[in-house]
């Protein structure tokens, strides 16, 4: 969506905090034309989680996108949406066999929580 557009606006819960990196898409893969790769590799980061909307278009193409430069990939099954359900049951089904992990958000969390 053209910036200025509320429907593309990060709603306040979820605003980045002073310092934190923005990256805006481009297209649809969010490493196509962003500096998101070299920003991830400058820290040494190798496994992402993966939240989104529009699973089948802009999650797909930034799962892909991730796995073509060598990044683990985990997508966050109901931090994730689309417009259909019956595309989003097969969008996660496709990620899961052929691209990366798909866990629940509490699987993460639980995760993050070991640490």
């Amino acid at each position: 969506m053209p910036g200025g557009n509320p429907s593309a606006e990060t709603v306040p819960e979820l605003a980045p905090r002073p310092g934190e990196m923005v990256v805006r898409e481009r297209g649809y893969d969010a490493f196509a034309g962003t500096p998101l790769d070299g920003a991830l590799r400058a820290r040494n980061v190798t496994s992402l989680v993966v939240t989104g909307t529009m699973s089948d278009i802009c999650v797909l193409a930034t799962v892909i996108g991730a796995l073509h430069r060598e990044y683990r990939v985990t997508v966050v099954e109901d931090g994730v949406a689309t417009l259909w359900p019956e595309i989003q049951r097969a969008t996660l089904d496709i990620i899961g066999r052929a691209y990366g992990r798909v866990v629940t958000g509490q699987e993460v969390a639980d995760q993050i929580s070991s640490w």
